[in-house]
């Protein structure tokens, strides 16, 4: 009976000793939060989108305290977030990050949660090492997109319908579990549809799930119909959230308006195989070498530590017994996993896409290694600590702290050249307006379809307007005005068409080379390379048709608006 105990004994695939399992955890979520927090100044809005939910805290009651058409871009909720941090912390990067930092970070913590429950503590932290570092997350949890909270409410919402679904399966959950985790499931998947308008997503990975699961495992009908009955209070729920805000759409021509706008990203089963190759150049380019070695050797040391487990583990943090596919967790990520893996080359192959898939992968990743440290195990017969010893858990917590502390990847890249330009603009216009006897701040600026720029030259203290338009210039100018144009303008064929009418009106100021970072080129197909962002002075109607050099006109401009001299030829 004792070498039968022992022969047991070692066949116990993922155990690890809990005090090692915690120190683990907590390494991991040090690096991820330094890895989000550390010089997060260098990651300023950039990003159009960036600039349209960032931009709330600029706009009064008259334009709906948001910019403008923001509803065709996304749901209110992470603008509303970002706005409530402006007005407590102030404009600001840190206000604009803040959300997304915490979320990127409590997503941390929910992938161990989760992947533990379902394969055990050693594909848990491999999972959770992946997601700790991997510079996709990173990257994105240092934006103001709405990528990275979409993921922390994605998974929320899987991770208590999990539970609450699996409880159903056995009885009726009572009282504070009926509410704490279908009504969270409900609450979380309403507020991911609240923060991207594919948060519905999250629905849609439960639903077929546990379709799946029953089909399986031949589900009676008593179990049929609890579990039935848990899905419709999950949905119920958010459809409950999402519903006051779809009715809000109607005075904007409803949702058939943002269907409209999303369908030009629309690729279809043609263009599916080369976005999917694109995607693939997306992962590649912003994913760093640094990143794949420390999640690569994180998986080594669990792998290796656990060949022969300490003594006295508590049996309850071994991997669950029963088969993965009778557990409704595995389902839900190979749903979430397929589904995204289908879905994402139908559309424009934007690299922000793939985050929400990368968050499955990692629960494959975890799976893979837990597999891999079973199939050592049996290999070594479980003798491979008796000519090994060392602290494996403080050697690989050190490592993977080092490597993931200094290594510097895609995920902190420097983003503030836009930035630096916009202050440059605020200068150059301040200047001029100086330089007529008015003060520096006393100018209105114009920017053609730069939400980022809006963003900065707001956050500098300027009047700004967004427009996508040329009508001001027909307006006398009340206050020295500019126009600030970028990449955006010169990719519409609407402001060429307005320029050949109204060019004239303007004298050009300054012209400022941008390299958009490698974040914002990833979004196109082609190399967007240097770029240039250029600021015009309106001139009085008096001097529209004035001719000559422009350091005449520019002369003559400046006298007229500072009133030294009658405007004339």
């Amino acid at each position: 009976m004792p070498a039968l105990s022992g022969q047991v004994e070692r066949n116990k695939p993922s155990m690890i000793h809990p005090k090692h399992e915690k120190w683990l955890l907590l390494a991991m979520l040090l690096v991820a939060a330094w890895l989000r927090f550390a010089s997060y100044w260098q990651s300023p809005i950039e990003h159009f989108d960036e600039g349209v939910y960032a931009s709330n805290y600029w706009f009064d009651a008259s334009e709906g305290f948001r910019y403008p058409d923001r509803h065709l871009y996304a749901p209110p909720l992470l603008p509303t977030v970002i706005e409530w941090t402006h007005l407590f912390l102030g404009p600001g990067t840190l206000a604009c990050l803040l959300p997304n930092l915490l979320a990127g970070l409590a997503t941390v913590p929910l992938v161990w949660l989760f992947v533990r429950r379902m394969m055990g503590p050693i594909a848990a932290l491999a999972a959770t090492s992946m997601w700790a570092c991997l510079d996709y997350p990173v990257l994105y949890s240092r934006t103001a997109l709405t990528d990275s909270m979409l993921c922390f409410w994605m998974l929320l919402s899987v991770v208590l319908a999990e539970r609450g679904l699996s409880l159903c399966r056995q009885r009726w959950p009572r009282g504070a579990e009926w509410i704490f985790l279908l009504g969270g499931a409900g609450l979380a998947a309403g507020l991911a549809w609240l923060t991207k308008y594919n948060g519905w997503l999250s629905l849609a990975v439960t639903v077929s799930a546990a379709i799946a699961w029953g089909v399986t495992q031949r589900f009676a009908v008593a179990e049929w119909r609890r579990v039935g009955v848990g899905l419709l209070i999950i949905c119920g729920i958010a459809g409950a959230i999402w519903t006051p805000y779809m009715f809000s759409l109607e005075e904007y021509g409803g949702y058939s308006a943002v269907a409209e706008n999303h369908r030009q990203y629309f690729v279809g089963l043609s263009g599916w195989g080369a976005s999917l190759l694109h995607q693939a150049g997306n992962l590649y380019a912003l994913t760093s070498w640094g990143t794949v070695l420390s999640i690569v050797m994180i998986a080594w040391a669990l792998t290796m530590g656990v060949a022969c487990p300490p003594a006295k583990v508590a049996d309850e943090l071994n991997s669950p017994t029963d088969p993965p596919l009778a557990r409704l967790g595995v389902w839900q990520m190979a749903s979430w996993s397929l589904g995204l893996f289908v879905a994402i080359p139908l559309y424009h192959p934007y690299p922000r896409l793939l985050l929400p898939w990368l968050l499955p992968c990692s629960f494959l990743w975890g799976t893979a290694v837990s597999y891999l440290a079973i199939a050592f195990r049996r290999w070594t017969k479980g003798d491979w600590k008796e000519t090994k010893t060392w602290p494996w858990p403080w050697v690989s917590v050190l490592s993977f702290l080092i490597l993931a502390v200094i290594h510097v990847g895609i995920g902190l890249e420097d983003r503030r050249e836009l930035k630096e330009i916009a202050s440059f603009i605020v200068e150059t216009a301040g200047g001029l307006a100086e330089q007529a006897g008015g003060a520096a701040e006393e100018v209105i600026l114009y920017t053609y379809g730069e939400p980022a720029l809006f963003y900065h030259l707001s956050d500098a203290g300027r009047l700004v307007g967004p427009i996508g338009h040329l009508d001001f210039a027909t307006q006398p100018p009340p206050a020295p005005t500019f126009l600030v144009t970028g990449p955006h303008a010169e990719r519409s064929p609407l402001f060429r068409e307005q320029w050949k009418e109204h060019g004239s009106r303007f004298v050009k100021l300054g012209e400022w080379d941008y390299t958009p970072s490698e974040f914002i080129q990833r979004n196109s197909l082609e190399p967007v390379g240097t770029v240039p962002i250029r600021l015009y002075l309106l001139k009085p109607p008096e001097l529209h048709d004035l001719e000559g050099p422009r350091n005449s006109q520019l002369n003559q401009t400046l006298e007229f608006m500072s009133g030294r001299a009658p405007a004339g030829n």
